[in-house]
């Protein structure tokens, strides 16, 4: 069995030396090195060429992580390998991992595809720890077989059959692929497996904005696909429920863990804002999303949250206003204001719900309040 390891990355260089040192470190040595250099301004595939990587470039025209991926498959398909195993360029594979999916697909050969266990390095941060809780890329300690998502950071294939359901939709770009090729898989017939033995060690640190937003671009392109940003009537019918009852869930999780509930309370007003952004701009529009930063610290302020708190939200959406504004902007459609003010009044607890934590669990709370003052 010939099994190939690919990187597909942009700008990668601050993680990779740790993870080409853990790939040379492994037991089974991979056949094919490959990092798909995706439009990299910071030397990444100098790093990769010196640490004896073949490196392929994306184009100007075709790029992005799913036409990465997909440039990997070829080349994989051309050297001759059997399996393709992706690897993100923070994510630090155990010394047995090409030997553990090896035996793996030696022994269960009815299976086409699987994702393995990428566990957290970083969680003790609010926004690292609320990654680890609720942006998982893993399916816990036991197997499972036909899992709905192969995650892209750890998943593998059999390369022939990446090739013979059309490989990656590269019109998702950078989100979304890894959930969608294992949708067609799985629709195909084919049989798919999570394996728990196979472990990585994920570097990535968040920020409250970075996790926010990297929230955002995950759950985003199935609402897409599934046709909720057609225009705000679709929008409003689908996807805002969704958001809110999407934060209830969360706020019921964070019950037994006080550190997230800050994060969790942000995310229905960032998702809010990004959406109408993203409705505007596709309708060739720029929209005033003033409005909704001023009645998210309306809401709080009424339902008995701190100050320091309202300070810290506040805080968070102007750096969303700041990816969004534009120069000149219409008047927010006074339809979905109405809804979005509707929405919160009823999802965000009455009775104070976060009044009694402590701000200080939150680091970047209690900094962001240091600085003003």
């Amino acid at each position: 069995m010939k099994i190939c390891l690919y990187i597909p990355c942009r700008n990668g260089a601050t993680t990779l030396p740790e993870v080409f040192a853990a790939v040379h470190r492994q037991t089974r040595p991979p056949d094919q090195l490959l990092l798909v250099d995706d439009q990299s301004t910071d030397g990444t595939g100098d790093l990769a060429r010196v640490a004896g990587w073949t490196v392929v470039r994306t184009s100007a025209d075709r790029n992005g992580l799913s036409a990465a991926r997909n440039v990997a498959v070829a080349a994989t398909h051309a050297a001759g390998c059997d399996i393709i195993a992706g690897l993100d360029a923070d994510a630090v594979p155990s010394p047995s991992y090409v030997e553990v999916l090896e035996r793996f697909y030696q022994t269960h050969p009815e299976v086409v595809g699987t994702c393995g266990n990428m566990r957290e390095r970083y969680a003790v941060s609010p926004s690292d720890l609320w990654r680890a809780v609720y942006m998982r890329q893993h399916w816990g300690d036991d197997p499972l077989e036909n899992p709905p998502i192969l995650f892209g950071s750890s998943a593998a294939h059999r390369v022939e059959i990446v090739r013979r359901v059309g490989g990656y939709n590269e019109e998702l770009r950078t989100n979304f692929e890894d959930t969608d090729l294992t949708q067609r898989l799985l629709r195909a017939g084919h049989r798919l497996a999570y394996v728990p033995s196979l472990v990585s060690e994920h570097l990535k640190q968040d920020t409250p904005d970075s996790v926010l937003r990297m929230f955002w671009n995950w759950y985003r392109p199935a609402a897409d696909l599934a046709g909720h940003f057609h225009d705000a009537g679709a929008w409003l019918q689908h996807r805002h429920p969704w958001i809110w009852q999407d934060f209830a869930s969360r706020m019921a999780g964070d019950a037994s863990m006080p550190r997230l509930t800050a994060i969790t309370a942000a995310l229905p007003w960032s998702q809010v804002m990004r959406d109408v952004h993203l409705l505007a701009e596709r309708s060739g529009r720029a929209v005033d999303l003033r409005p909704v930063v001023d009645l998210a610290k309306a809401v709080h302020e009424a339902h008995g949250f701190k100050a320091e708190f309202v300070l810290w939200l506040s805080d968070r959406l102007e750096n969303v206003l700041k990816q969004c504004e534009a120069r000149v902007a219409e008047s927010l459609n006074p339809v979905v204001f109405s809804q979005v003010r509707e929405f919160s009044l009823r999802a965000i607890p009455r009775r104070g719900y976060w009044h009694d934590i402590d701000l200080s669990m939150a680091d970047e709370a209690s900094a962001t309040v240091a600085r003003q003052g």
